[in-house]
This record gives structure tokens, C-alpha cells and sequence, in this order.
């Protein structure tokens, strides 16, 4: 199950993106994850960031959380898997 303290290090992190809404889904969120479980993000932003931002913000999450990180957009989510991924999700920061 993921921490309090990596909970705030990830809202905390996002937070200068302006994140409407941030989720965590996957292993993190069921309690099922092992030491070598990535930790799965849900986000959205009120503003759009380039790929190069994105890509910038996973390798910061990965170096203070030493997790491989999953950034997905809640608008991006693959239709047959939305279900599955917000039926898991916990929502840990709204706007």
C-alpha cells in the first residue's frame, strides 16, 4: 500500500503542474504491490505541459520516490481498461 509520505511527496511534486486531480491505481492502490511494483499515476492538469515536461516530471517522481513511475492522464486512459483503473483508483488530491 503506498505511504503517507509518498503521497505527499508526489502531490507535492506535482503541485507546481496545477493538478485539477491526482490518483495512484495499480498495486499501490489495491495493497498488492512488492518491492519491485512501479507505482502507477493518474493526473490531470488545468494547463497542457509538452512531452519533454512530462517526461521531466517522471524522472523527478522516480529519484525521490526510487520507484519506476507511471504517468497516465485520466482523459488518456485506453477505454478497455478505464473500468479496471478507476474501479482501483484512490483519488489523494482533488481541486
Amino acid at each position: 500500500m503506498i505511504s503517507e509520505q509518498q503521497i505527499s511527496i508526489i502531490i507535492n511534486t506535482l503541485k507546481p503542474f496545477k493538478p485539477s486531480k491526482i490518483g495512484i491505481f495499480g498495486s499501490y492502490a489495491r495493497g498488492e504491490n512488492t518491492d519491485e511494483s512501479d507505482i502507477d499515476i493518474l493526473y490531470s492538469f488545468n494547463s497542457i505541459y509538452s512531452l519533454f515536461d512530462l517526461i521531466g516530471l517522471q524522472n523527478e517522481l522516480q529519484n525521490k520516490l526510487s520507484k519506476e513511475i507511471d504517468l497516465v492522464e485520466f482523459n488518456s486512459i485506453h477505454p478497455k481498461l478505464k473500468d479496471r483503473i478507476l474501479t482501483d483508483a484512490k483519488i489523494v488530491y482533488e481541486e
